[in-house]
């Protein structure tokens, strides 16, 4: 029998550096912080680190990129920390957080390192965020940025408007999980939003970015880190945390169509086809999950995700999550990136960990198998199975 894909692979230490929605302090500091914190977690010394996984995408978008400012890269981790001991490095372009630890999770299985520290670092710059001031639109760009998609709200706009008007639905819909998302972090000392509640009203009355886009409904921008390590499971058994095991994982969700263009039908292929995989990989059901993290670079992202890994059905991705909790997998117990501001899927990686090992913040009672998800059929996306046990 074939044994699911990600067996024999656990994370077994997480952390998170200080996050703010702006810093004095360069990027480069949050991420050896957040790096430290996930190897002392695990019981690990920096010594025992032999492979590093990061996704360096720039927050920046135009100009020179430096190491350590506007982004933390291998080389700089490797330098910083000074591991001598480094056999195996990777930085992926697609898939985020969860695209990196993937290959940190092969990387382990294939012996080409022992102990693998995965990061994804936030730098939020000076100004307006994601300005694009360029004077000439080139290749793709000239097809967008002319008609005011040069911005990157406004072109997450289009799948989101055809999905309200495919389905019927409206803003309305997605009220009650914005404001229930934003209660889950009001008492998170941690989170960017602690102590700001937002209701239903809040949101609806939200000022419009990109209709059918409020400002409610994109992550905020910060400077910040989240961090993982990842070792076989029969090295985890010795470490002090209670380790995650991999049951499946996927690296995918890549565009399928050649079009400038975001189309939710284009999206929704892509991601029910990493769907399907997945479950496939982990040799499990969605109604064996426990607790799920799904990507919410914006919040539409949730219920499409909800759907196209298989909670509910096409079109019932909004009717799912305003439903009580108690009825429904809780998904991003921690708050996400709509709650802990823009950490591109490290919080979904971090509280999927930590729900298995019986210490997040809103912990899920008997906890066994959790999710992690980050990314989208645009860009790249990729998701995680984890259980309690081998």
């Amino acid at each position: 029998m074939t044994r699911p894909a990600g067996r024999g692979a656990a994370v077994v230490g997480t952390g998170f550096s200080d996050v703010a929605r702006r810093s004095s302090r360069p990027l480069g500091a949050h991420v050896i912080q957040a790096c430290l914190r996930a190897v002392e977690d695990c019981g690990l010394s920096v010594a025992d680190i032999d492979g590093l996984a990061n996704y360096p995408n720039p927050s920046r978008p135009v100009g020179a990129i430096v190491d350590g400012v506007d982004v933390a890269g291998v080389n700089y981790v490797a330098r910083t920390l000074g591991l001598d001991n480094l056999g195996w490095a990777c930085s992926v372009s697609q898939g985020t957080v969860v695209g990196a630890l993937v290959e940190a999770i092969n990387a382990v299985l294939a012996g080409a390192a022992r102990h693998v520290l995965v990061w994804r670092g936030m730098y939020n710059p000076p100004g307006h965020f994601g300005r694009v001031e360029a004077d000439v639109a080139e290749a793709d760009n000239q097809f967008t940025h002319p008609y005011g998609l040069g911005h990157t709200v406004p072109a997450f706009a289009l799948p989101y408007a055809r999905y309200l008007w495919k389905y019927g639905k409206s803003r309305a819909d997605m009220a009650a999980f914005v404001s229930r998302n934003r209660e889950l972090v009001v008492d998170d000392p941690d989170a960017v939003f602690s102590g700001q509640p937002l209701s239903a009203d809040d949101y609806l009355q939200a000022r419009m970015i990109a209709t059918p886009l409020s400002l409610y409904d994109c992550d905020m921008p910060v400077t910040g880190c989240g961090a993982v390590v990842v070792s076989s499971a029969e090295r985890a058994r010795d470490l002090r945390r209670r380790p995650a095991h991999v049951a499946g994982h996927v690296s995918l969700g890549l565009p399928r169509h050649n079009s400038p263009i975001m189309q939710y039908e284009h999206l929704a292929e892509s991601g029910r086809q990493l769907g399907a995989l997945l479950w496939k990989r982990a040799g499990l059901r969605p109604s064996d999950v426990d607790q799920a993290n799904l990507y919410d670079g914006f919040s539409y992202y949730v219920p499409f995700w909800a759907e196209w890994l298989g909670f509910c059905g096409e079109g019932e991705g909004l009717d799912y999550l305003a439903r009580d909790p108690a009825d429904r997998v809780p998904v991003n117990t921690n708050g996400g990136a709509l709650g802990r501001g823009r950490l591109h899927g490290t919080p979904q990686v971090i509280e999927a960990v930590r729900q298995l090992q019986g210490r997040a913040f809103h912990q899920v009672d008997g906890a066994r198998v959790t999710l992690a998800q980050a990314g989208d059929p645009s860009h790249g996306a990729a998701a995680v199975v984890l259980t309690a046990e081998d």
